[in-house]
């Protein structure tokens, strides 16, 4: 498995676990959206990033969400109305078994 891999199926698990939400990457009760997730799961705040490497598995998890969910933007389909937490779980997963 690569760091990328690691970082979705990570994700998926903090959402599982904490809960999910909408519109802000994380709420006061530990609940995170999508990208918040992923954020968490590289242990850095939301559009900070502390080196290039960071950065680029940043990137290619991002890729991979749009590649299988094909949006432009994993955020805003996080944050549509009828969006589940068990659908944003799903992604996750299956981003993390898409091959780059």
């Amino acid at each position: 498995m690569s760091k990328v891999d690691d970082t979705l199926n990570l994700a998926a698990e903090l959402v599982d676990k904490r809960g999910w939400t909408q519109k802000t990457y994380e709420t006061r009760d530990g609940q995170v959206c999508l990208m918040g997730a992923i954020h968490m799961a590289l242990g850095i705040e939301p559009n900070v990033f502390a080196d290039d490497e960071t950065f680029n598995i940043y990137l290619a998890a991002r890729d991979r969400l749009q590649d299988i969910l094909d949006v432009d933007s994993p955020i805003e389909w996080n944050d549509q109305p009828e969006r589940t937490k068990e659908q944003v779980v799903s992604a996750l997963r299956a981003a993390a078994r898409h091959a780059d």
